[in-house]
């Protein structure tokens, strides 16, 4: 057995028969692929680090993106598809792309309405059982002189 991937098994099974007789003994030989499936097992895991400290200006239109969050998963096929989330119940003026992992703004920024947002990202496999793992992002509104 060799290994395939983090979530399967693959070997190449060789059968050989040998047919003694009276006249020339006669073979025949058989060979055939078996993958053997489990479960997943390997959670995902942020290809840079685990705290993104990140800045931008208050005046960046809607729709800016910002920072890109990564994450991978070693396992394979559906068990290796990741989705990504905002895990916050606070009223955030940003949204992630679930495929992408691109954090934009969804609203308008305001220095002086928040200055900071701290927040986390879950980056979830598909897998059965799903595995996940959470990544901080750290976000500084930058001012603008927005008083004139």
């Amino acid at each position: 057995m060799k290994p395939q991937g983090a979530i399967g098994w693959w070997c190449v099974c060789r059968m050989e028969a040998l047919h003694p007789g009276p006249t020339p003994p006669s073979c025949w030989l058989t060979f055939w692929t078996q993958t053997i499936t489990i479960q997943s097992f390997i959670p995902p895991c942020f290809t840079r680090v685990t705290l993104f400290h990140e800045s931008v200006t208050e005046n960046v239109p809607v729709g800016h993106s910002i920072v890109r969050v990564q994450a991978y998963d070693a396992d394979d096929g559906p068990n290796s598809e990741i989705s990504y989330a905002i895990s916050s119940s606070d009223d955030l003026p940003l949204r992630i792309d679930d495929i992408t992992g691109w954090i934009v703004t969804a609203r308008e920024l305001d220095r002086e309405e928040n200055s900071n947002f701290n927040f986390q990202v879950i980056a979830r496999d598909h897998g059965s059982p799903a595995r996940s793992a959470t990544a901080s992002i750290l976000l500084r509104v930058q001012d603008v002189n927005d008083n004139d």
